[in-house]
């Protein structure tokens, strides 16, 4: 084997080796870095997966969006943005407190 092609496959190596690595600091670390603020409420994917992110089974069932803790109804927080396939996600964003409100009031 020639020094040319065994620098090349040395190369695709490396690279797919680095590919692997990012994709997995990636895939452990999604919700933190894709996190949105929205607080985790319950999941229609089980009462197990539900449990181990911190919520609960969604007592209303699939294909109900649920009614969240602040008394709103919840909004889809899924992955795969989607909220209608079974899997689904539910949480809600915390309300601002009174400190914040005065604080953009006084902005203005």
């Amino acid at each position: 084997m020639s020094e040319d092609s065994m620098r090349r496959k040395n190369l695709i190596a490396g690279g797919f080796a680095l590919f692997v690595i990012v994709a997995s600091v990636v895939a452990l670390n999604f919700d933190e870095i894709f996190d949105d603020g929205a607080i985790y409420y319950c999941s229609n994917d089980g009462e197990e997966y539900a449990e181990s992110k911190g919520g609960i089974a969604c007592p209303e069932g699939p294909g109900v969006v649920p009614m969240c803790p602040n008394d709103e109804l919840c909004v889809c927080i899924d992955w795969d943005n989607s909220c209608d396939d079974g899997d689904d996600d539910w949480g809600y964003y915390p309300k601002e407190s009174s400190e914040d409100e005065n604080k953009e009031e006084s902005k203005e």
